[in-house]
């Protein structure tokens, strides 16, 4: 009797110390960021969980353009592996876009965040069901949405992104396909990337940014795409450079595309057609090109398609 009452007393001095290091932890890391507000509620869940509620959360960039507000947050922990968060998102949330007010209407959207030594960041993961946006903003509808972000060495990201079942707002919608050709919803977009920041030499010391995509994949009715390659934004002007290799399975819907968009003028858009079936495999219609970018000008093979703004 008496080993299970220092047990249990043991466990108990266990858990004070891991929730009270959990909640300090937490205060602190909303003492040191800015842009994040909320309010900890006390710890809860004793004995096998420390669960916190964050109240009026609310995330805002530096310039106001962007808000966004969660009327609770929900951590939690399992008490034997405090470093490994649970996070539950409300259903509904709010996103304040340059002065508009989107509401964001979803079910199961939850998360974890690994920490390990240090305090460091092991892992940040993020995935929901379905979420309705209402006005549209760019999507007015996500069918599934998974993200994972992992830092690996200093300064250096690795991003992995899968959306499913997007529902373009209208406007949207309109731009890129025009002539309604494709489905109402993109069944599939994939992303694996590497994210690199370094800092420029002194003096100017500005921040440069570098994204190896080792895959990109875009499933939308007939259109089906691949990419993979390497951007870079200069920081001295904020353009983008780089060379990617575009793969298509059938070159037709996307040259369809880029005619109805006028990015093709029409006797560009014939001459690019000619191009592109010559290129293609014997006996189909699948091709592998460059798409390169320079000063933010966006060329696909020998054909100029856009320019881009600088980010």
């Amino acid at each position: 009797m008496r080993v299970i009452v220092s047990l249990a007393i043991i466990f108990c001095i266990y858990y004070a110390i891991a929730a009270s290091y959990l909640s300090r932890e937490v205060e602190t890391f909303l003492a040191h960021e800015p842009s994040l507000s909320a309010t900890p509620s006390r710890v809860s869940g004793f004995p096998n969980h420390i669960s916190i509620g964050l109240d009026a959360t609310t995330l805002e960039n530096r310039s106001g353009m962007l808000r966004w507000r969660a009327g609770r947050v929900s951590l939690g922990a399992s008490s034997l592996r405090p470093f490994d968060l649970s996070i539950l998102f409300p259903d509904t949330q709010s996103l304040v876009v340059a002065g508009e007010r989107h509401t964001l209407e979803g079910y199961r959207m939850m998360g974890t965040v690994q920490i390990g030594r240090g305090n460091r960041l092991q892992e940040l993961a993020l995935d929901t069901g379905s979420v309705q946006i209402t006005p549209p903003l760019v999507i007015s509808r996500l069918g599934a949405a998974d993200l994972s972000l992992t830092p690996s060495d200093e300064g250096r990201h690795a991003l992995e992104l899968d959306l499913r079942e997007i529902r373009l707002a209208p406007e949207i919608r309109s731009i890129l396909d025009p002539s309604g050709t494709l489905p109402d919803q993109i069944a599939q977009l994939e992303l694996r990337a590497i994210h690199s920041v370094a800092l420029t030499p002194a003096p100017e010391g500005r921040v440069s940014h570098r994204v190896d995509i080792e895959r990109l994949d875009l499933t939308w009715g007939a259109l089906s795409m691949q990419t993979e390659g390497t951007l870079t934004r200069d920081p001295a002007d904020g353009h983008l450079d780089g060379t990617l290799t575009l793969t298509l399975q059938d070159w037709r819907p996307f040259h369809q595309l880029l005619t109805d968009t006028g990015l093709l003028a029409p006797d560009t858009a014939m001459m690019a057609g000619m191009f592109l079936s010559s290129i293609a495999n014997e006996g189909g219609h699948a091709v592998s090109l460059p798409l390169t970018l320079r000063q933010s000008i966006v060329s696909l093979g020998p054909f100029g398609l856009v320019q881009l703004p600088p980010i």
